[in-house]
């Protein structure tokens, strides 16, 4: 029996990258658990480099890019593997084509382009999840910087590394929390449903260097 009260419950993780990932370790803990995991990646080649992890598990492929993908995703878990009772979204992107770039080289259609991956993916995969929810389901967003962290970079410790386009998406992710709340709001509205949504941040979860 779970302790956590897991057991038999289904989620849905997205951003699994490789063994160190975050969302890799919540799905291992989940699993153990005893909860159902379906793995959302974003391609077919991240889906073949992790065929050591994944094996024999429900995987599906979602660029989070494409608002039709992230329709199609949560049509077909929902339809085979719904009620869906938490989702867990683990995703940054950048375009690192030009390589690591001063902040101040960023392109708008890089930053708008990490921001939609990164952020506005989550509201976009709300909407499609919706109907497939359990009434008390719980959607969390990780991220691995925050507004805070930034500031403190800038004022107290200067980098030694110019900020990027995946530093400016994550560096976003701070005012995407109204965002968090209204998605809370709407999906609250569902009645009787419960459902929840929390962001976490680098305030929240600490990751060690090896």
């Amino acid at each position: 029996m779970s302790f956590l009260g897991l057991s038999g419950k289904t989620f849905l993780v997205l951003g699994v990258a490789n063994k160190k990932s975050v969302a890799w370790h919540v799905a291992k803990t989940l699993e153990a658990e005893g909860a159902k995991v379906v793995y959302s990646v974003r391609s077919q080649a991240r889906l073949d480099s992790l065929k050591g992890l994944l094996d024999g598990k429900p995987t599906y492929l979602c660029d989070l890019e494409r608002e039709e993908e992230t329709v199609a995703l949560a049509t077909a878990v929902g339809r085979e593997h719904g009620p869906i009772h938490g989702v867990l979204h683990s995703v940054a992107f950048a375009n690192f084509s030009r390589g690591m770039q001063p902040f101040h080289e960023t392109t708008r259609a890089d930053f708008l382009q990490a921001t939609a991956i990164s952020c506005f993916s989550l509201v976009e995969l709300s909407r499609a999840l919706k109907p497939h929810l359990a009434k008390d389901a719980s959607v969390v967003s990780i991220g691995i910087s925050s507004q805070v962290t930034a500031a403190n970079t800038v004022t107290c410790r200067p980098s030694r590394r110019p900020w990027s386009p995946p530093a400016a998406s994550w560096r976003s992710l701070s005012p995407l929390i109204r965002a968090y709340a209204l998605i809370a709001l709407t999906l609250a509205r569902l009645r009787p449903a419960r459902v929840r949504v929390f962001p976490a941040t680098s305030i929240t979860i600490c990751t060690l260097k090896r």
